[in-house]
């Protein structure tokens, strides 16, 4: 049996499932292995670590980015309800239907989550000194766990699997920054260059530059990015020639 709903994807609901997960491996973890059968100490140990590997996504949940060009909401819900969600009467028709009107609420829930870690600005901040902190500074865990909590706001859970994260990933919070203030300065160079034609549809072909590729080094993406920019003032220069001999013309 199923709800006849959509998944829920919202933030709340993610923190639900973790805390979730924290209760049953604090019970699991309760429990006498002593006084086991050999059966049972393999069934406890096998659940503990499945629920230990999915608690690991908790650290990196803020960081993950679900949409891509293959694969993410836009496409799973499309892909399930055309060939998965079948109808064979009127209660199923009537599920559908259902699920249809929630389209608009799942896509608000993801986008939340794509947004949040923009609107962690502190803690961009924050997670730029600390990972500077331990890998330039040498500073010690705790050090960095302070700091956090004291600059953040942030519950000292997070901010301690944030700084875990750091400690085993030299310059990665170094290279987010980086990684978006070129981007940020590519989009500064078209716009001006572009003017008016830098328009919605303009906008969405930067991205597709920006994105179609992958990870670039930051100098290939600022080659492609210029590269783009030649050509759409080509194109420009190639349609005011146009223009101008049709208007001679009249």
């Amino acid at each position: 049996m199923h709800n006849a709903h959509l998944d829920d994807a919202s933030l709340a609901n993610t923190e639900r499932d973790f805390a979730a997960w924290h209760s049953f491996l604090d019970t699991l973890r309760s429990y006498d292995l002593a006084s086991q059968t050999p059966e049972q100490k393999l069934s406890t140990r096998v659940l503990t670590w499945f629920i230990e590997s999915r608690l690991e996504g908790e650290k990196i949940r803020l960081h993950d980015y679900p949409v891509n060009q293959l694969a993410g909401v836009q496409s799973e819900t499309a892909d399930f309800l055309i060939n998965v969600h079948r109808i064979d009467d009127q209660r199923s028709a009537e599920d559908y239907l259902r699920r249809l009107r929630e389209v608009g609420r799942k896509f608000d829930q993801v986008l939340e989550g794509l947004v949040r870690p923009i609107a962690r600005g502190d803690a961009a901040r924050g997670a730029l000194v600390v990972d500077t902190g331990i890998h330039y500074k040498c500073w010690p865990r705790q050090r960095a766990i302070t700091y956090m909590l004291d600059e953040t706001g942030m519950p000292e859970a997070t901010v301690v699997s944030e700084v875990e994260r750091y400690n085993v990933n030299p310059g990665q919070a170094c290279a987010h920054k980086v990684g978006m203030m070129s981007i940020r300065a590519a989009r500064e160079r078209a716009q001006p260059a572009l003017g008016a034609r830098f328009d919605a549809d303009a906008l969405k072909t930067f991205h597709d530059v920006v994105l179609r590729d992958g990870a670039l080094p930051l100098d290939v993406l600022d080659e492609q990015v210029d590269g783009w920019i030649s050509n759409q003032l080509q194109i420009r220069a190639g349609q005011d020639a146009v223009d101008r001999s049709s208007a001679h013309r009249r």
